[in-house]
């Protein structure tokens, strides 16, 4: 029987088929934008958009759900896990051809996540996140940091920071 750790790995290391569905050519202070799409089991689309923004050298990542569904993650539909493994799959294959295009390392990447529901959910959204976070900051050479945020137009937030060891 496999453990729980073996079965975050597993599920890590076998995200969902991913296609690059358009780039932009770097703009003027070569900004560059990289858009993938997959689809889970459950049916649900998703749509992941990096977006190099020069004056920070930084990536920032957004996560959509495409099929009108509430909410990122269909309840009960036991897939959260995956659609983050493809995130962050999302995000490695991004940042080289990000890195590859403009010829230089990125220093940082930024991606948000709203605090919805009960407190127990966000705690364990949370605790996701900050698992998915360090395991990808580590092995692509970055270190991490996050902290709660609170917008009038978005509500609460966790903001979650890679930066490159080194730079």
């Amino acid at each position: 029987m496999k453990s729980f750790i073996q079965y975050i790995n597993e599920i890590f290391d076998k995200p969902y088929p991913v296609k690059m569905d358009k780039t932009t050519s770097p703009l003027s202070g070569k900004t560059y934008m990289i858009t993938y799409k997959f689809k889970s089991v459950n049916g649900s689309r998703y749509e992941v958009d990096l977006t190099f923004v020069p004056v920070l050298n930084n990536m920032v990542v957004n996560l959509a759900r495409l099929d009108g569904r509430k909410g990122v993650f269909q309840a009960g539909g036991g897939d959260a896990l995956k659609v983050y493994a493809t995130t962050i799959e999302c995000m490695k294959r991004g940042l080289v051809e990000m890195e590859k295009a403009r010829g230089e390392k990125i220093g940082s990447i930024t991606f948000q996540s709203p605090i919805a529901g009960g407190a127990s959910i966000n705690d364990k959204r949370r605790n996701t996140y900050l698992k998915m976070v360090k395991r990808f900051s580590k092995e692509m050479g970055f270190k991490f940091s996050y902290s709660v945020n609170n917008r009038p137009e978005f509500g609460e937030y966790y903001s979650f920071r890679l930066d490159r060891k080194g730079m």
